[in-house]
């Protein structure tokens, strides 16, 4: 075969590899940022752990509605709230570190 094609093909392979473990690496983030409890599943986003932090400052129990727009009673807010920061510093952890290793291809 051709040199200029064998490495064309060479190309292609490593950026479609790339692309598939970026992908990956995505999915997996979207997986960590997902929270369950008392039946709800929550999608966890820096807007609904700065909601329930300011909610927490005024109530110990509330209801959130989950991302199936069903109503989930929350009975300890505060620990709700450090619950799914610290599921969403992980997931950022994990991808940032998966990330950074697939850069270094």
């Amino acid at each position: 075969m051709d040199e200029r094609i064998e490495k064309a093909l060479e190309f292609i392979k490593h950026t479609s590899t790339i692309a598939r473990n970026k992908e990956n690496l995505r999915i997996r983030f979207e997986l960590g940022t997902l929270f369950q409890i008392n039946g709800g599943t929550f999608v966890i986003t820096p807007e609904l752990i700065a909601y329930a932090e300011i909610l927490g400052k005024h109530r110990n129990e509330a209801v959130f509605i989950d991302r199936n727009n069903e109503p989930v009673m929350i009975s300890d807010v505060k620990k709700f709230q450090n619950d799914i920061s610290e599921a969403y510093l992980r997931a950022c952890d994990e991808f940032h570190k998966g990330y950074q290793e697939l850069t270094k291809e």
